[in-house]
């Protein structure tokens, strides 16, 4: 079974992911949700990935899932462990070399407060949601 390691959003903790842990628990695999050091104003995206890092410590066949503002650290976890795949759950998906600040500048001039705008044509917002497999 996989270890599923669940990356949290900025405004919450691991409580989160509560209902989706037991699911996944009770259907046989682990979970690892860590709580970011969000609260910790010196704390940046590093210390972020060092939490989840150290929280995976030697599990194997994992899965990231990085939710919102967790869509910044997974990709970094990713570089430093060896995952099976990186899901992005409405995650907050940079531009290389883009910071959160820099992130949220750039799709609020694109798409409004409310995030970015589905592209013209497009009728319901929907889009195909799909995983990427985590960097080599």
């Amino acid at each position: 079974m996989a270890t599923y390691v669940l990356i949290h959003a900025a405004a919450v903790d691991s409580w989160y992911w509560g209902p989706l842990a037991d699911e996944l628990r009770d259907r046989g695999h682990e979970v690892v949700a860590p709580d970011l050091p969000c609260d910790e104003e010196s704390a940046g995206l590093a210390e972020y990935a060092d939490a989840v890092v150290e929280a995976i410590d030697e599990r194997t066949d994992l899965v990231v899932v990085a939710h919102s503002l967790g869509g910044f650290t997974g990709p970094l976890v990713c570089d430093r462990v060896s995952a099976d795949l990186l899901v992005m759950l409405q995650a907050q998906v940079p531009a290389p070399g883009e910071s959160p600040g820099e992130w949220w500048d750039n799709t609020r001039a694109r798409g409004g407060p409310a995030g970015i705008r589905p592209p013209q044509g497009r009728r319901g917002g929907h889009r195909r949601r799909r995983t990427l497999p985590c960097p080599a």
